[in-house]
């Protein structure tokens, strides 16, 4: 059912619009976060991704566990529109190495404690550059943060038919397929 959103992010913008102190997401007993605060962290995000080389349709893995910041991570892939790719955080630095490269994404968003399993990978592997984050303090920050971002969503046209994530399977017969997703579904 469209509701008229067009995208994930613009949902986003009219939620923070409407509800800007409500909460949005919720990690109980770490963090919340208000609509206003997921879209100004996923704008920030999407102009990191924006200026690391990321563009449309371009693939952005998240390798993150259940949070916040995965969240924070999907919709900046939306405002830059990149696709996501959810990485399982229980998967081997060989397995990230191979969805990464099978799936040919651009980026690596990563968890700090799961991204260090990125350092066993030889070197040229992966084939794509890692941003890292830490939780601290009650916020995510990437560890190469240097500059404050626009909080101005990145002018990028994202309709309802482009693909806003793939989905992988189990893979209990083999490697992972994906499972490509629309904004509109």
């Amino acid at each position: 059912m469209n509701r008229g959103f067009a995208n994930m992010a613009r949902g986003l913008l009219l939620s923070a619009a409407r509800y800007p102190h409500k909460p949005a997401l919720v990690e109980i007993d770490r963090l919340t976060l208000n609509y206003r605060e997921l879209r100004d962290g996923a704008i920030r995000l999407a102009h990191r991704l924006l200026a690391r080389g990321v563009g449309k349709g371009d693939h952005v893995a998240i390798l993150s566990g259940n949070s916040v910041e995965h969240m924070v991570a999907l919709y900046a892939t939306s405002f830059a529109g990149a696709v996501q790719i959810a990485l399982d955080p229980k998967w081997t630095a060989r397995e990230v190495a191979q969805a990464v490269e099978a799936f040919d994404c651009r980026i690596i968003i990563a968890d700090e404690a799961l991204g260090n399993a990125l350092a066993l990978l030889p070197p040229g592997a992966p084939p794509c550059g890692v941003m890292l984050y830490r939780r601290h303090a009650g916020r995510c920050e990437l560890l190469d943060e240097t500059r404050e971002e626009s909080a101005v969503p990145p002018q990028v046209a994202v309709s309802d038919h482009d693909v806003c994530t793939i989905v992988l399977t189990s893979g209990t017969t083999g490697f992972p397929k994906g499972v490509i997703r629309t904004h509109r579904n």
